[in-house]
């Protein structure tokens, strides 16, 4: 929807909205790309310079971030079958062309992921499941995610199947996907951390270093989530057909008490419930 369909007043609202959060340092793309290249370096370190201790320290960095956006992109995708089937089939084609040159069964952080996306879609069914047979096939699809994170790497480890991170790194962005607050999800995100790092190499407490850099994800996933959402329910007002959920627009009301207010009252006014 065109910024003229909208009324000034709430125009306003969202260029001070995004001037007041614009000053932040790093947007959420810079950010990926921060995670691609400490990512990088970790590989880097391990394969040509195993010495080199500091690479291994900095590609810590990496997971926290990749793993904090998985969550993110769950919440706050307009796709979720598209989001999914990207993950998944970047997972596939990187499992293929590692199986061709190793041989090996290991299973590389796209599939993990895939993993706490497929974990994250079935306990959302579950709970909000249209009805019974539906929560039902959700149940199984949960089953089959557990079993593969967790029994499958026990039985198959003979054969060399892992997952990268291994259970724990599965359900961190689950972990993360359901708490709700900064510091209920820095809270989730710092013990997941360590349950990995009890469970990985213990290069792997670094990370733990890199809480701060999450704190700056929210900060950037907040402002794309004032945006998007507030032109979502000012465009729906408006009569215009963009879809967006209901848990979305409550948790961007939330945020703050300025934009809870502001929301609580536009919608008040033009009769749109929440």
């Amino acid at each position: 929807m065109e910024k003229a369909a909208l009324r000034p007043q709430y125009i306003s609202f969202l260029e001070k909205q995004k001037q007041k959060e614009g000053s932040l340092l790093l947007s959420g793309n810079q950010l990926k790309i921060i995670a691609m290249i400490t990512m990088l370096m970790d590989h880097i370190g391990v394969n040509l310079f195993p010495s080199v201790t500091i690479l291994r320290v900095i590609g810590r960095l990496s997971f926290p971030i990749f793993a904090y956006m998985i969550a993110e992109g769950c919440r706050y995708t307009r796709d979720r079958k598209n989001y999914l089937f990207t993950i998944a089939a970047l997972g596939i084609l990187c499992q293929l062309v590692f199986y061709v040159f190793t041989q090996s069964l290991y299973q590389g952080i796209l599939i993990t992921f895939t993993i706490s996306i497929v974990t994250i879609y079935a306990i959302d069914g579950l709970i909000y499941g249209k009805n019974n047979y539906s929560r039902a096939a959700w149940g199984g699809v949960l089953l089959i995610a557990l079993y593969v994170a967790f029994i499958a790497p026990v039985r198959l480890e003979a054969r060399g199947f892992a997952l990268d991170y291994g259970a724990a790194g599965a359900a961190l962005p689950v972990a993360v996907y359901y708490s709700r607050g900064r510091l209920i999800k820095l809270l989730s995100l710092t013990i997941m951390l360590c349950v990995v790092a009890y469970m990985s190499l213990p290069v792997q407490w670094y990370s733990l270093f890199f809480g701060d850099s999450v704190n700056a994800i929210q900060r950037l996933s907040r402002q794309n989530a004032h945006e998007v959402c507030l032109l979502r329910i000012l465009s729906r007002a408006s009569g215009s057909n963009i879809s967006y959920r209901h848990d979305d627009a409550l948790a961007v009301a939330s945020k703050s008490a300025q934009t809870k207010d502001f929301v609580r009252a536009f919608v008040v006014k033009l009769k749109f419930p929440l």
